[in-house]
Parts: structure tokens; C-alpha cells; sequence
């Protein structure tokens, strides 16, 4: 069967991805985000509601935030967050799409030269020297 060649995510796509992952592996996010779900909350609502200090959350909201997930709004001296369900929508759409997680991946069929730079040179610098004279002879 021949190899489909896909081209990768990009750093950018990937970093995306990383942080929408980041963000989501954090019980106390994904607490808000249901509260928010249900209904907007202040800082001191969540607080409670979590049983986290408001500083602790303010920090988790600004998480959610930084990937457009959670609006805010000023009322008075106080600030009110709201979910962003488009966004919420968007980013899962565009995170779970097939094409997209199939560029997780180089499926690109590498030669012998890429693949033992690629295990033995990381960041410019050789990490470890090949046992296979073969290997060390690569130019």
C-alpha cells in the first residue's frame, strides 16, 4: 500500500494545539468552563463555587482567555465571565478534524541521511555519537 504524503502542522498550528490540550488537562479549567457553561460567574463566584482562592482563579481564566474561551465583561467594580461556546466550537471543530490531526505527523518517507541526523542532532548540536561506523560517516 503506498504511503499518503501529508503535509505537516505547522509550529504555530502546533503550539495551537498544545495549548488547547494544556488548557483542557486542568480540572479547575474544565470546572470553570462547566460553570460558565451554566451560567456567567465573577471571580468570587468561581472562587466558591471551586473552593480556590480568587487569585488562583483569575489565573485560570486568563488561560482560558488567552484561547478565547471566556469573555468578560465589567459590571460596577466587578468583572463577569461568560463561556465563549462559538469558540469552544471553533477550536474543537478545527482541533478534531481529521486532516488536522493527521498533520500531527511527517509521513514524508525520510532517507537514510534525515533519519540519523533527526535521532542523533537535536537543536543543531550532535547529542550522541552513532556506534555504526556506517552512521558517522554521514555527510
Amino acid at each position: 500500500m503506498a504511503m499518503v504524503q501529508r503535509e505537516s502542522m505547522t509550529d504555530e498550528q502546533f503550539n495551537r494545539l498544545l495549548q488547547f490540550f494544556q488548557v483542557f488537562s486542568n480540572e479547575s479549567r474544565l470546572k470553570i468552563i462547566g460553570y460558565l457553561a451554566n451560567g456567567d460567574k465573577s471571580v468570587g463566584e468561581l472562587a466558591q463555587l471551586l473552593d480556590l482562592k480568587e487569585p488562583t482563579v483569575s489565573h485560570h481564566l486568563s488561560e482560558l482567555k488567552g484561547l478565547g474561551l471566556v469573555n468578560v465583561r465589567a459590571e460596577g467594580n466587578m468583572r463577569i465571565y461568560q463561556l465563549n461556546a462559538r469558540a469552544l466550537e471553533a477550536i474543537s471543530k478545527d482541533v478534531f478534524a481529521q486532516p488536522n490531526l493527521a498533520k500531527l505527523v511527517d509521513t514524508r518517507q525520510l532517507s537514510e541521511e534525515e533519519r540519523v541526523l533527526r535521532t542523533w542532532v537535536k537543536n543543531g548540536r550532535i547529542v550522541e555519537i552513532p556506534s555504526q561506523e556506517k552512521k558517522k560517516q554521514m555527510q
